[in-house]
């Protein structure tokens, strides 16, 4: 029975996705988002999830050049049959042409997904459809093992959708981010990933 309602499902492109949206067929009270033409329900924000992305905009707002790239929360960006909105995503700063559109594959230098029950499909439906669209940086930051995974090098084989490097990235453990500028910054996880044994204490420490 699955198989079949799945079989008979309607896919949507992106722009009748935004024709829905423009027409209020789609407002922001319907908690969904574009993934491979079809509406998926957008996983829930929990109060770790959303002080984990408070942290990390807030360190990499302070490690990069706000003059040359802008790290956006919960915003979407555009790729070929998807408008995922990843919990963070680091683009250059063209404020004015994002008030006309949302950022494309090829301005975006890094995506982050944030992942408690959301897990199994960020490491595989979001996965894919980031390498697809040749996404250069894909973190998982992963709040049920307490560690950042951090994918790399996305694969250029229409057959092979995913990334040809994984590394496991621990509390200790500091992360080079690479920009489209050729610089590089390190990124502590201790600064955004709360301890194992950590208290309920979510407040962001800039020291």
């Amino acid at each position: 029975m699955s198989a079949l309602l799945v079989e008979n499902i309607y896919r949507i492109t992106v722009d009748q996705y935004h024709q829905m949206i423009e027409a209020g067929a789609l407002t922001t009270d319907d908690k969904c988002e574009l993934l491979d033409g079809y509406l998926c329900k957008k996983k829930l924000k929990t109060p770790l999830l959303c002080a984990t992305v408070t942290m990390l905009r807030t360190l990499l707002g302070e490690l990069i050049n706000p003059e040359l790239y802008a790290v956006r929360q919960f915003c979407p960006i555009t790729l070929q049959t998807s408008e995922p909105e990843p919990d963070i995503v680091l683009v250059p700063s063209y404020d004015l042409e994002y008030c006309r559109r949302h950022p494309s594959p090829r301005e975006v230098s890094l995506v982050v997904e944030i992942a408690e029950a959301s897990l199994p499909i960020d490491r595989t439906t979001k996965l894919q459809l980031y390498a697809q669209a040749a996404i250069p940086q894909y973190w998982i930051i992963n709040l049920v093992e307490k560690f950042v995974e951090v994918y790399t090098l996305p694969s250029d084989s229409m057959h092979d959708l995913n990334y040809r490097r994984k590394r496991i990235y621990l509390r200790n453990e500091i992360i080079p981010l690479d920009l489209s500028d050729n610089a590089t910054v390190m990124v502590p996880v201790e600064k955004f990933m709360l301890h194992k044994n950590s208290s309920v204490s979510l407040a962001y420490s800039g020291d």
